[in-house]
């Protein structure tokens, strides 16, 4: 009983650590996808070439903080 409360804490934690931001062409702007990311250890820049839906391709989409 003690190790099934133990994980359902540490999933909670591990939630806690994690931050939703949306995904924004670098073409033309648009929020496309919204992911989580951590927060701890600063901020991340993560850039993922995503399909774009206005465009028609795939375009790199970078972090963006509302």
């Amino acid at each position: 009983m003690l190790s099934a409360q133990c994980s359902v804490l540490e999933v909670v934690v591990a939630k806690e650590n994690r931050e939703m931001v949306w995904l924004q062409c670098t073409s033309c702007s648009d929020l496309n996808y919204r992911t989580e990311i951590k927060v701890a250890g600063g901020p991340q820049k993560i850039e993922v070439k995503k399909y774009c839906k206005r465009e028609r391709s795939h375009k790199l989409h970078k972090v963006k903080r509302k």
